[in-house]
């Protein structure tokens, strides 16, 4: 810097300036609308295009729908069993 005479001759800003704070308070309103948006578009994303998360879905074994239909058809035949023995006469007891 053998242009500058004096080094007290320059005049830098102030690292608080007004406009500093201003800048840093402006990048932390972007950075909290980008989160939100961000956040809000995932919403959107899982309520219009059916995404669901991971850790949201419920999922079921083909075995245990297997086992749904085998323990439905077990109830159906004790209730046929028992119909048809409540239908079957009675012995009298003369």
């Amino acid at each position: 810097m053998d242009y500058v005479k004096d080094y007290n001759s320059i005049n830098l800003p102030n690292r608080n300036s007004k406009l500093q704070e201003i800048l840093n308070r402006l990048g932390n309103e972007l950075e909290a609308i980008r989160f939100v948006s961000k956040q809000a578009w995932q919403s959107i994303t899982e309520r219009f295009l059916v995404k669901i998360l991971e850790q949201q879905e419920i999922r079921i074994a083909q075995e245990s729908i297997s086992e749904h239909i085998r323990a439905k058809e077990l109830l159906e035949n004790r209730e046929n069993t028992n119909s048809q023995s409540n239908q079957q006469p009675k012995p009298d007891q003369t």
